[in-house]
C-alpha cells in the first residue's frame, strides 16, 4: 500500500502544473461474510407433465398406470414423471389418491418447471 503511494506521489510531482499539500491515509474494516446458497433452474414444462398435472387435479388417481392408459402413453415415461414430481414435491399421495400440493398447483399454472438443486 505504501509503495503505490510513493508511486502516485511520484508521478504527481513531475507534473510542474500540480502540488501535493496535504496527504492522508485512511482504511475501511473488511468483514467476510458466508452466504449459503443454491440455484434452482427453471424451464418451460413439458406437455405430458402439463397433462398429468391436470389429470391428477381432475380425477381421483391412484396409480401411474392409469393415467398412462388414459393418456395413450407409454407406463414407464408416466412413472418416471410421477416420482420426479414426487421429489419436488408437486403431488402427493394421500388415502391411496395422488394430489397435487401447493407447489404443484403453482408450477402448473406458471407452466414453469422448477428442477431439484443439483448436488455437487
Amino acid at each position: 500500500m505504501d509503495s503505490l503511494r510513493k508511486k502516485l506521489q511520484k508521478e504527481l510531482q513531475q507534473q510542474p502544473d500540480l502540488q501535493i499539500k496535504q496527504s492522508a491515509s485512511w482504511g475501511l474494516p473488511v468483514q467476510l461474510v458466508k452466504v449459503p446458497y443454491s440455484t434452482i433452474k427453471r424451464t418451460t414444462m413439458d406437455i405430458l407433465m402439463k397433462m398429468i398435472l391436470l389429470t391428477i387435479q381432475k380425477l381421483d388417481v391412484t396409480e401411474p398406470k392409469i393415467i398412462a392408459d388414459f393418456l395413450a402413453v407409454e407406463p414407464l415415461f408416466v412413472k418416471d414423471l410421477f416420482e420426479k414430481m414426487q421429489r419436488t414435491k408437486m403431488i402427493q399421495q394421500r388415502k391411496g389418491i395422488f394430489e397435487l400440493t401447493k407447489i404443484g398447483v403453482e408450477q402448473l399454472q406458471s407452466g414453469v418447471y422448477e428442477h431439484p438443486p443439483e448436488k455437487k
